[in-house]
């Protein structure tokens, strides 16, 4: 059991690392989510232009929402999703003009 559970990682594993970032939207900008693979404290780091308001929404595998705040001004912050469980979830950033998504595996 313990062998098959570590299969698995693996594999989610190789999916966020194969997963480029998706960015639509004319101005420059990206955002970085670590640490990835996860226990749940994340970092989300803004870098170029952007707006403001940012809206980080985390959907787990089904597609419901399961976190969702707005940050705004400063460039780096940090979220406690320990109270989410363990699984493959996806990280959407939003602002006026960009849109972008991350796959985030939780431990």
């Amino acid at each position: 059991m313990l062998f098959y559970r570590q299969l698995i990682l693996l594999a989610l594993l190789l999916m966020v690392f194969n997963a480029n970032a998706q960015q639509r939207g004319p101005e420059k900008w990206s955002a970085s989510v670590y640490p990835n693979p996860s226990n749940g404290v994340i970092t989300v780091q803004l870098a170029g232009k952007y707006d403001e308001l940012t809206h980080i929404n985390v959907v787990n595998d089904q597609g419901k929402s399961v976190f969702w705040k707005n940050i705004e001004n400063d460039r780096k912050h940090e979220f406690d999703l320990t109270h989410l469980s363990p699984g493959k979830y996806m990280i959407n950033m939003m602002s006026t003009n960009v849109y972008m998504k991350q796959p985030l595996i939780i431990f």
